[in-house]
């Protein structure tokens, strides 16, 4: 009976993304561009796309719920923790780089809405890619 083999499926680089910092590209063997994410605890190859990435990193506060309003192009994409201990919330948002000022500062003035009402107690934002 013959031995069963398994079909590469292989998209992103060969090379492990946990050998390479955050935020690293590298051509894929599908022969696109990939980019080096923590995904939670762990890094992880996910397609590069020509897109902005801001992520927010910030301290509870008292604590609370809100909701973005966004611009249009861009949304949330998820939160997390991070491994600061001023910062160990983050959340990270996608969109068309030629909106990412002002998202930008709708976020600043958002979460400084949030710090002065106690929710959150500090806050930063950091630009991603586009290289």
């Amino acid at each position: 009976m013959p031995s069963k083999t398994r079909k590469a499926t292989r998209k992103s680089p060969i090379e492990s993304a946990t050998a390479f910092p955050a935020e690293t590209i590298k051509t894929g063997v599908d022969g696109q561009e990939w980019v080096v994410m923590r995904k939670g605890s762990v890094q992880r190859w996910v397609p590069y796309k020509q897109e902005a990435v801001l992520f927010v990193m910030y301290k509870m506060g008292t604590g609370g719920s809100w909701a973005y309003k966004l611009p249009k192009g861009w949304w949330w994409v998820g939160s997390g923790s991070t491994t600061s201990a001023t910062h160990p919330n983050e959340e990270q948002f996608q969109g068309p780089p030629a909106s990412q000022a002002s998202v930008k500062a709708y976020l600043d003035k958002f979460f400084g809405t949030l710090k002065k009402r106690g929710i959150v107690e500090r806050y930063k934002l950091r630009n991603s890619y586009p290289k």
